[in-house]
């Protein structure tokens, strides 16, 4: 027997099926506790409003936009000059006014999108910077200078045109406990956390010609230029 989504009432029904029904407090009525479950009405109305939708929009199929337009200004001006004809300046000024808020308000849309998304870049562009700046500057490794990255994506958000570390909403202080985490104080922090993303020291025996490794194989040339800002670090 196929179990009804919604009941008015679980008298009769066994205490195993009975058990399946929650009761809605909003129409007192008894639904399957089933998560995501839709009512029949719900999906009715959603099928019929795409339909509706789906009709509006096949009415302006071959629509020349820029004809439109044009004819819409036209319709326009005819209707101010018809207000101006019958001297009711008021209602010709009140629908400029409506037009012109209209027009504000979708440049102001506009622009403040575009300017979100310009300060979003700015964000990435800055907080890259410094900390392959740093990576460089602290002997990280060139293949890891991405991963770095990363994680310090995690870290720091640009708040008034600086990087500065964050914890959800709380700014994590460096070891002056009065500023923020530099960015240079957290990548050196990654030596202790993280030591695999920074070029290993092979102890005195490598300083000179860089040629062997601690395995004694020859050094590849990217290996003697991590070497090289290891040893001038």
């Amino acid at each position: 027997m196929a179990l009804k989504a919604t009941l008015d009432t679980l008298d009769g029904l066994d205490a195993p099926i009975a058990a399946l029904y929650a009761k809605d407090e909003t129409t007192g009525k008894f639904r399957v506790a089933v998560e995501g479950l839709v009512e029949k009405s719900k999906l009715d109305e959603f099928r019929t409003n795409n339909i509706e939708l789906a009709n509006k929009l096949k009415s302006y199929d071959g629509v020349d936009i820029e004809a439109a337009k044009a004819a819409s200004d036209l319709a326009r001006q005819v209707r101010e000059k018809e207000l101006i004809a019958k001297g009711d300046v008021d209602t010709l000024v009140a629908e400029r006014v409506a037009a012109m808020k209209k027009d504000y308000d979708t440049q102001l849309t506009t622009k403040t999108s575009e300017l979100d998304t310009t300060k979003s870049q700015l964000s990435v562009l800055i907080i890259d910077n410094q900390v392959r700046a740093n990576a460089i500057k602290n002997s990280v490794l060139p293949e890891a200078a991405d991963d770095v990255l990363l994680r310090a994506k995690t870290i720091f958000k640009i708040v008034d045109g600086k990087a500065v570390a964050m914890d959800g909403d709380k700014i994590i202080y460096g070891k002056d406990g009065v500023n923020s985490l530099t960015i240079e104080e957290w990548t050196k922090s990654l030596q202790t956390s993280a030591p695999h993303l920074f070029v290993q020291s092979t102890g005195s025996g490598a300083k000179g010609g860089g040629k062997v490794n601690g395995q004694g194989q020859a050094l590849s040339a990217q290996d003697k230029i991590a070497q090289g800002l290891a040893e001038r670090a």
